[in-house]
């Protein structure tokens, strides 16, 4: 039972590893290198300052846990749903992130319903992969 439970956690691990190499294979090249924890850091600190105006990042989580901690600089557009606003981002690339990764495929066609182009858009995971220290909305 150990052992098919560890093979099953592997396997679980692997995949997670995939999908996240494969739901970012039609992202621009150029957006890739913010898969770096430390380079996102660096992106959230160019956005908070205003140095940074071409890329936009999107914590797609519910408000209330956006608000209890963020990357610095995200906008908050839970699951992706934009209805209709937004028409700016359109122009802009997209750094997104949830939980655990998931949640921003959901977004992603959510977007790209609205006009969005998912070769904008890089799913950069988890934010417990987010290194630097995390805004509050509270």
């Amino acid at each position: 039972m150990k052992k098919l439970f560890c093979s099953l956690l592997f396997l679980s691990i692997a995949a997670t590893g995939m999908l996240f190499a494969d739901n970012n294979k039609n992202t621009k090249e150029s957006l890739k290198q913010y898969l770096d924890p430390a380079a996102l850091e660096t992106l959230s600190q160019k956005i908070v300052s205003g140095e940074e105006t071409g890329i936009v990042i999107i914590d797609v989580r519910p408000e209330d846990t956006y608000r209890k901690g963020h990357i610095p600089g995200a906008m908050n557009i839970p699951n992706g749903l934009t209805k209709g606003a937004y028409e700016d981002l359109k122009t802009k690339d997209m750094v997104l992130y949830c939980e655990t990764g998931i949640r921003v495929e959901f977004a992603k066609k959510n977007l790209v319903k609205d006009g969005f182009d998912v070769t904008r858009m890089l799913n950069f995971g988890g934010f417990s992969r987010y290194k630097g220290k995390a805004a509050t909305a509270e």
